[in-house]
This record gives structure tokens, C-alpha cells and sequence, in this order.
């Protein structure tokens, strides 16, 4: 087994800074376009991002333009009409096993257990029972939720099911994540506790991760930096850089946090108009 998956959760007394790391995707000139009914509606076009390893990136932008469609790029879920993608400095050509993707669906299997839908990626790799049981409880640990698991789905809030979903994502440490409006179901509190359980998360096993939001306040509370899209079709407007220092705790927010989400706010506004948004 993977000596990342019985170690889940390295000490780290100061995460790296991302600036400085090698860039582990990087989007260079990316176009993609859907045909449907003889039409071909471009989502993305000539896009160019470079992500490092252990960043923390929010895409922001109008909906419908292309995030998501970046997102399943990098998955190697989809193919780019022009372009070059890379992760880890080679062009990425189908799909990608260094990823885990956590979308706004949890898409937990009913009849397993807590444990058993945790477990479900290591089953799926082969991985034995006593193995994978035992990484699967860690993570459930980590997450809030050991005195759960032999709850099923059902027998859960929606924020539980959620954190259910986000160890399902990480007990085979994938290397990134691809989040895709994760937290939108939630409510405020619950996903107030979420999103800084995330953050240390992502702090201590050096994720690299890109987020999909549509909430501002979100994106600025977790990332490092923010990618600001236009509209449809998408290309980058502008890119914030959001000083995260250590011990930081997301929950207050700060004057700095203020300007920010005005300066994007305005970004936005002057790009779309506001009734399609």
C-alpha cells in the first residue's frame, strides 16, 4: 500500500510556501468548445494558468463560464480543442489519477456505511480489507466523524455527509483536488466549520487544490490566489493574490478580506451583466 495512504496525515510545522514550488498544472492557451444541435458554444478560450504545488486556487466567474469545464480538463475527464495541458510537467492525455474531485453532489452509496463509503476507493484499488478499513477509520477520524461510522447516509445531516464525501476524496491521498462548489448546499455555519476543517486539511498533507465557487467570501477565506473569469466564452479578467499568513483563522474575517471582495465584485460587474449571472 502506499506509504502516503497509512500515514494520512504528515507533520508539518509550516506549510510550504506555493509561490516557491514547482507548478503542478498548468493550462497553457486552452480552448474547449460543445457542439449541440449543429452549434458549437466556446466555454473556454485561449486560456493560461499555472497552479503550483501546495496553492490553494478559487476560479470565480460568471455561471457558465467554463470553470467547471476547466476543472474536468485537469480530471482528464475532457479533452482541449487547442492548447497544451500538463500536470507535473507532462501533457496530460487522459485521466488523471493524481486527482480527487468532490462536486456538489456527495454521491454516497446508500447501503454502505459510513466506513464502507470511505473505504470504497482503496476496495477499488485492491487494496485489503484490514488495510483499508483501518486508513479509512484515520480519515473519518480527521474529519469529525468517528462515533459514525456505522451510520448510513440517511442517518446524517448534510454537512456529516459531506465531511463523509471529503474523506471518501482524501483517504487515497490524491495529490490535488478538484472541488467543484462543494459547500453550496450548506448552511452558513455548517459551512463556516467545513471550510476551515478543509484548510488545515489542505495544510497539512500539501494539497494542491482549485475550487469553483460562486461565493466570494469563500474564496477569499481558503485561497492563495483568485482567478477571476468573464464571461462565456471564458478568458482570465484577472488574478488576486491573497496573503494567507500562518495561524490565520478563517472564521474572522479581515479589513484586507473587505477590499478584495470589492475590487472582484467590480471586476465582475463591469465584465457581465448581472441579470445573467
Amino acid at each position: 500500500m502506499n506509504a502516503a495512504i497509512s500515514s494520512l496525515v504528515p507533520e508539518r510545522s509550516v506549510r510550504p510556501d506555493p509561490h516557491r514550488q514547482p507548478v503542478a498544472i498548468a493550462f497553457d492557451q486552452v480552448s474547449k468548445g460543445f457542439r449541440s444541435h449543429g452549434r458549437v458554444t466556446q466555454a473556454l478560450e485561449n486560456v493560461s494558468l499555472e497552479v503550483r504545488r501546495g496553492a490553494f486556487v478559487s476560479l470565480v466567474g460568471p455561471s457558465g463560464s467554463g470553470k467547471t469545464t476547466l476543472l474536468n480538463l485537469a480530471a482528464g475527464l475532457l479533452r482541449a480543442d487547442a492548447g497544451r495541458l500538463e500536470y507535473g510537467g507532462a501533457n496530460l492525455t487522459g485521466p488523471n489519477t493524481q486527482v480527487g474531485y468532490l462536486t456538489q453532489d456527495d454521491a454516497l452509496l446508500p447501503w454502505r456505511s459510513v466506513l464502507a463509503n470511505v473505504a470504497l476507493p482503496l476496495e477499488v484499488r485492491g487494496v485489503g480489507r484490514p488495510e483499508r478499513l483501518a486508513a479509512a477509520r484515520r480519515i473519518i477520524a480527521r474529519v469529525g466523524l468517528k462515533d459514525f461510522e456505522k451510520h448510513f447516509p440517511a442517518q446524517l445531516s448534510g454537512g456529516m455527509r459531506k465531511r463523509v464525501a471529503l474523506a471518501r476524496t482524501l483517504v487515497y491521498h490524491p495529490e490535488t483536488l478538484l472541488l467543484d462548489e462543494p459547500f453550496s448546499a450548506l448552511d452558513a455555519q455548517t459551512r463556516l466549520v467545513i471550510q476551515k476543517q478543509l484548510r488545515e486539511l489542505v495544510g497539512e498533507l500539501g494539497l494542491t487544490v482549485l475550487l469553483v465557487t460562486h461565493d466570494l467570501h469563500e474564496a477569499i477565506a481558503l485561497s492563495d490566489t483568485i482567478v477571476v473569469f468573464s464571461r462565456r466564452p471564458a478568458r482570465i479578467l484577472e488574478t488576486f493574490e491573497v496573503p494567507q499568513p500562518a495561524g490565520r483563522d478563517i472564521l474572522r474575517p479581515r479589513a484586507a478580506d473587505e477590499q478584495i471582495y470589492l475590487k472582484i465584485w467590480d471586476l465582475l460587474a463591469d465584465d457581465s451583466d448581472l441579470s445573467d449571472a
